[in-house]
C-alpha cells in the first residue's frame, strides 16, 4: 500500500498521522498552511480548553509531532508542486483530514482511492462544522465521524466506514473534536485493513446533505451552554 495523507497542521492531525504512520507506513504526509478567512468572527471561544484537553489526551502515548515520514508544506492543497510531488509519489490511496476542498487535479493523483474524513454525517450535514450545526439543530445523534470517498463536490462521495459519537454525562462541548478525532482514526484503520484484504466497499449517500459554511463566533458560545447542560442531564 502507497498510502499519502493530505492535512494541516493541529494537534489532532498529528496525533491521527503518529497513529496511522504506526499502523502503516505514510509514504508522504503533504500540509496545508492556508485558512480561508471569512468576514466575520469564528473564533471558538472553548478554543482554550479545547488545545488543553486534546495536549493532555492524545500524546500520552505518542510525541505531539508528525511522525517520521516526509513531511511537505505547501500554501494551498490545490498548489502545482503538490499535483507534481503526488506524481512522484505514485500513491494508490490517500486520506484527506482537515484540507480546503480539492480540485480534480489532485483527486486523480489517487489511483485507487481518495478518502476523507468527515467529522459529522455528511448525509445531513455536508462542509464546516458540522458537528456544531447538528447541535444548533438538536441533532445530537448526527454528531460523530464519516470516512467517504472524495469527488469533486465536496462531502458527497460513497461512505466506506461511519460511527456516531455516544453521548455521557461526562461530555463537553471542547472534548468534542478529541472524541472524534478517536473515531476517525478507529475508522481509517478498519478501512486500511478492508483495503489490503481487497474487502472495502463503498456505499453511496442516501441522500445529498445540505451545505454549511462557518458558524458564527457568537453561536458557538450559545451552543457551549446548551450543548453542556443538555450532557450533565443525560
Amino acid at each position: 500500500m502507497k498510502l499519502v495523507v493530505l492535512s494541516t497542521d493541529t494537534p489532532h492531525h498529528r496525533f491521527f498521522a503518529q497513529k496511522i504512520h504506526s499502523f502503516i507506513k505514510i509514504r508522504g504526509l503533504l500540509l496545508e498552511t492556508s485558512q480561508n478567512k471569512p468576514a466575520f468572527d469564528v473564533s471558538t471561544p472553548f478554543k482554550k480548553k479545547e488545545t488543553e484537553f486534546e495536549l493532555k489526551n492524545f500524546f500520552s502515548d505518542v510525541p505531539n509531532v508528525f511522525p517520521n515520514c516526509p513531511v511537505l508544506s505547501y500554501e494551498s492543497i490545490n498548489d502545482k508542486k503538490v499535483i507534481n510531488k503526488l506524481r512522484q509519489l505514485s500513491p494508490d490511496i490517500g486520506i484527506v483530514f482537515g484540507t480546503s476542498k480539492l480540485k480534480q487535479d489532485v483527486i486523480s493523483c489517487f489511483s485507487s482511492a481518495l478518502l476523507n474524513v468527515h467529522r459529522g454525517m455528511p448525509e445531513y450535514y455536508r462542509g464546516l462544522d458540522s458537528d456544531l450545526w447538528a447541535i444548533k439543530d438538536n441533532n445530537y445523534d448526527q454528531i460523530g465521524t464519516v470516512l467517504h470517498l472524495v469527488e469533486p463536490e465536496l462531502d458527497t462521495g460513497d461512505i466506506v466506514g461511519k460511527e456516531i459519537l455516544s453521548l455521557n454525562q461526562d461530555m463537553r462541548i471542547h472534548k468534542i473534536r478529541y472524541y472524534t478525532t478517536l473515531l476517525a482514526l478507529k475508522i481509517s484503520i478498519k478501512v486500511l485493513k478492508q483495503y489490503l484484504d481487497g474487502q472495502m466497499v463503498p456505499a453511496p449517500q442516501f441522500q445529498k446533505g445540505r451545505y454549511y459554511s462557518y458558524m458564527p463566533s457568537n453561536l458557538k458560545k450559545e451552543l457551549e451552554v446548551e450543548f453542556n447542560s443538555y450532557c450533565k442531564n443525560l
